[in-house]
């Protein structure tokens, strides 16, 4: 089983704006099945580069909204507090490892 960061809205501002590296958030629903292999594929190639967790949005999720996710599933890429980007992981894991390398 992959392992990764669980971000939640309490821990959202030490984990993530606060945090020394790059943070990147996969924002995904506790309905769907988590794209293992991508997110491990990810892991390995960010190792030491970036922080990486999961934010598993709720239906009338206030704190998502908050953050303005309004598509699930999302990445969500930090760094120094700012967010610099976000997309739909709609692509090929490939693709969007790419962009999240290019991002940090």
């Amino acid at each position: 089983m992959v392992e990764f960061l669980e971000i939640t809205k309490d821990n959202f501002e030490k984990e993530v704006r606060q945090a020394k590296l790059p943070a990147v958030i996969l924002c995904w629903s506790d309905i769907e099945d988590l794209p293992e292999g991508a997110i491990a594929l990810c892991q390995s190639r960010l190792a030491g580069k970036a922080i990486f967790g999961i934010y598993r949005v709720g239906y009338h999720d206030t704190f998502a909204t908050s953050i303005r996710i309004g598509i699930v599933p999302s990445i969500l890429v930090y760094r120094a507090g700012e967010e610099i980007g976000r997309k739909q992981p709609t692509m090929n894991p490939l693709e969007w490892i790419d962009w999240v390398e290019e991002a940090i």
